[in-house]
């Protein structure tokens, strides 16, 4: 299994000078080669939001037993529920829009192409919502595994 990704190809292309493509930016491309015998019940969604986040629990999902560990993320190959979010740093987005930092955007046309400043968009501050309490949650659990592995070095 493999994946590749580069933020910076945008930044050479400065995508991000205007507003309306702002979230380009942040937008990744993820490459994932699964074998076939590993491939059994996949439902690969194109138009899903995706991240980084999910790429663990795509692998752990193909490993012959279980693993039970905290992941943020879904596994990209099962079917992408309605609510699948795609988180980065200082940035998410779902089906409605993304935020940057505290702002708001709704894709003019489709997922991950231009957006349009939407400050007062219901669906969209729920997305705000949920970016900052992922983000709260993924500064405990690392705070929590640093303590548990200072301990462990005693």
């Amino acid at each position: 299994m493999a994946a590749t990704g580069d933020h910076y190809m945008r930044d050479a292309l400065n995508y991000h000078r205007r507003v309306e493509d702002s979230a380009q930016q942040f937008l990744v491309p993820i490459l994932i080669w699964v074998p076939a015998a590993y491939r059994a019940h996949a439902r690969f969604d194109p138009n899903a939001p995706a991240s980084h986040w999910d790429l663990f629990p795509t692998i752990l999902a193909r490993l012959p037993r279980p693993v039970v560990a905290f992941q943020p993320g879904r596994d990209l190959l099962a079917l992408a529920p309605k609510d699948a979010l795609a988180l980065g740093e200082n940035f998410a987005m779902d089906r409605t829009g993304c935020v940057i930092g505290r702002a708001l955007f709704r894709w003019r046309t489709r997922i991950g192409g231009a957006v349009l400043p939407a400050p007062r968009d219901a669906a969209l501050a729920n997305l705000l919502a949920r970016k900052q309490a992922m983000e709260t949650l993924l500064g405990w659990a690392t705070r929590q595994r640093a303590l548990a592995w200072k301990d462990q070095a005693r």
